[in-house]
C-alpha cells in the first residue's frame, strides 16, 4: 500500500529552505553568519537592556533555550550587542547593521509577496500560526 505524504509539511519545508537561503544571501558580507543571529539581534532591538532578552531569544521558535546565552554572548564578543547575563542591548555597530539590513530584508519580503492577494497571505499566516501552536503544544506534552 502506498501512502501519499501530506502536502503541507513538504510545502512548508520548501518555503523554509528557500527563505533561509534568501536570508543568507542578504546577510552575506555582513558580520552575521546564521539566520539565528539575525533573529537574536532583532529580538534584542525591541527591548531595553533590563528586559529578558535571554527568554525572548530562547523562547523563539528558531533558537533553543539552551542556545540563547551562548548566541547572545557571541554577539557581545563580536561587538554587535552590549551587556551580558544581567541584560543585553544593541551596540552602536549592532544598530548600524540592523539599519543597513532591515531595508534589504523588507524589500525582499515585499517582492516575494508582490501579486499575492492579501487575504491569501492572511490565510497562510493563520494556518501556519495554528500549525506552529499545535506543534508546540504537542512538544510540551499538552496535545495528542
Amino acid at each position: 500500500m502506498t501512502i501519499t505524504p501530506h502536502p503541507l509539511p513538504a510545502a512548508v519545508g520548501r518555503a523554509e529552505r528557500a527563505l533561509r537561503a534568501r536570508l543568507l544571501d542578504i546577510l552575506g558580507g555582513s558580520p552575521l553568519r546564521r539566520p539565528e543571529e539575525w533573529i537574536a539581534l532583532n529580538l534584542v532591538a525591541g527591548r531595553t537592556p533590563s528586559d529578558d532578552a535571554v527568554g525572548a531569544v530562547g523562547g523563539s521558535a528558531a533558537i533553543a533555550r539552551e542556545e540563547a546565552v551562548p548566541l547572545l554572548d557571541d554577539l557581545v564578543h563580536r561587538g554587535l550587542l552590549t551587556g551580558g547575563a544581567g541584560g543585553y542591548g544593541l551596540s552602536d555597530d549592532g544598530s548600524a547593521l540592523l539599519a543597513t539590513l532591515r531595508p534589504r530584508v523588507a524589500g525582499t519580503t515585499r517582492r516575494l509577496l508582490d501579486g499575492l492577494a492579501p487575504q491569501d497571505v492572511a490565510v497562510a499566516v493563520r494556518v501556519l500560526d495554528e500549525v506552529s501552536s499545535r506543534a508546540e503544544q504537542e512538544r510540551a506534552g499538552l496535545g495528542g
